[in-house]
């Protein structure tokens, strides 16, 4: 083969496909250990989010931390129960239909919640010293 400058040049020799399909492979291997490399091991398990505990029916579940996680006490019983929790919690009504929990403040005011079926995912509990789930 002669070239424009008047030289015979071997045209380049070209691999077979599957050589080709082997570089391409490994190049591509390479490639993704590097990246998990720079990603790291962290990142290839992610973290389950925190379970959600459901409330019992005839019960108004109260939990420490938000989203219905954390610590669970179940009320059932009609009458006071103190509150331990301080910080944003959440609750769950799941009483039967139209039952309503009392909580009262240390200074004495009332909160009433919202009739059952009902619950409020972010609650602070640091004014609450009692409830009473009827």
């Amino acid at each position: 083969m002669k070239s424009r400058f008047g030289t015979a040049t071997a045209r380049p020799q070209r691999g077979s496909g599957a050589q080709r399909l082997r570089r391409i492979s490994a190049a591509v291997a390479a490639a993704a250990v590097g990246l998990l490399a720079l990603v790291g091991p962290a990142a290839a398990a992610p973290q389950a989010a925190p379970a959600i505990i459901p409330c019992p029916y005839t019960n108004f579940c109260i939990y420490s931390n938000p989203g219905y996680t954390g610590t669970m006490y179940k009320l059932h019983d009609c009458h006071d129960y103190p509150v331990a929790f301080s910080g944003i919690g959440s609750w769950s009504n799941n009483q039967t239909r139209g039952t309503r929990a009392v909580f009262s403040n240390g200074d004495g005011s009332k909160y009433i919640t919202y009739p059952a079926p009902s619950s409020y995912p972010r609650f602070d509990w640091t004014p609450v010293a009692d409830i009473k789930p009827c």
